[in-house]
């Protein structure tokens, strides 16, 4: 049961592993966290730049038995920062950059309970007010195991009999 409980905090814990890694490679300038619970309550004024992490799905394989599926988990890293190619106050907060960063801080890096990451795509999303947004997929593959591995069978009657009529 308690193995149970562990995997139930995988999402949180490569969400908070992702966090911590990109932490070690972008500036410090950056505003670097998961993506917060209420985003309409979330200020980006005083930031120069912010790059914010969430689990964004998985998708499974067809199982091989009954107990196992692969699972593709995918994240999102969110960037928001101020100049494009350069020009900034701070050239490392340009978004080209910091996509090479990204990549090099999530590329075939691997956390605990999973293979290793691997870029799944990067794109421009938004540009209003001199901000840049930018989303970058990442992913990476472990097993799902089922939580019930005795599938009971169906039984037949034990007693053949009949009534006569």
């Amino acid at each position: 049961m308690t193995d149970l409980i562990l995997k139930t905090d995988l999402l949180s814990n490569l969400e908070s592993g992702l966090v911590e890694r990109l932490k070690v490679f972008l500036p410090s300038p950056y505003y670097i966290a998961p993506f917060p619970n209420e985003p309409e309550q979330f200020d980006m004024a005083r930031m120069k730049a912010v790059c914010l992490v969430h689990y964004s799905g998985s998708r499974y394989s067809k199982p091989t038995d009954q107990i196992r599926q692969v699972r593709e988990l995918q994240f999102t890293l969110a960037l928001y920062v101020y100049a494009l190619r350069g020009g900034a106050e701070d050239e490392r907060l340009a978004a080209y950059g910091t996509i090479e960063l990204i990549r090099k801080a999530a590329q075939n890096v691997r956390l605990d309970g999973c293979k290793p990451f691997y870029l799944v795509s990067d794109q421009m999303v938004g540009q209003q007010a001199g901000r840049w947004d930018w989303q970058i997929d990442i992913a990476c593959e472990t097993v799902a195991v089922a939580a019930e591995h005795n599938i009971p069978r169906p039984r037949y009657p034990l007693n053949s009999a009949r009534q006569e009529d």
